[in-house]
C-alpha cells in the first residue's frame, strides 16, 4: 500500500497522484494506492482547486472528511473505493456492534 496525501494538515501539501500511479504501474501495478483527503480532499468539489488532485481517478481508495472543509457535521465523511468489487463490505463484515 502507498498512502498519498491530498492536503496535509500542516503545510497543505498534495502528493502527485499521477506520478505515484506511474511508478506503481512500472512495478507490476499490484500495490494499493490510497489518497488521504481528510483535510484537503474537499477540493475535488471546486472547479478552481480540483487540479490539486489530478490523477484521483486512478487511486484505489480516497477519503474525504467533509466536516473539515465543507462545514458539515463530524460524521459526514466519505470513503470511496475504485474498481474493487465488495471491498468495503468484505472489510467491514465482522459484525462488530461498536461499528456504526
Amino acid at each position: 500500500m502507498i498512502h498519498a496525501t491530498t492536503g496535509a494538515t500542516v503545510l497543505g501539501g498534495y502528493d502527485n497522484l499521477t506520478a505515484i500511479r506511474k511508478v506503481i504501474n512500472k512495478h507490476g501495478g499490484n500495490i494499493w494506492l490510497h489518497a488521504d483527503g481528510a483535510w484537503g480532499g474537499n477540493c475535488v468539489f471546486s472547479p478552481k482547486l480540483k487540479h490539486k488532485v489530478d490523477g484521483i481517478e486512478s487511486v484505489d481508495s480516497f477519503n474525504i472528511n467533509a466536516h473539515k472543509g465543507l462545514g458539515l457535521p463530524t460524521l459526514c465523511s466519505l470513503l470511496i473505493v475504485n474498481n474493487h468489487l465488495n471491498a468495503l463490505s468484505n472489510s467491514n463484515s465482522s459484525g462488530s456492534s461498536y461499528l456504526y
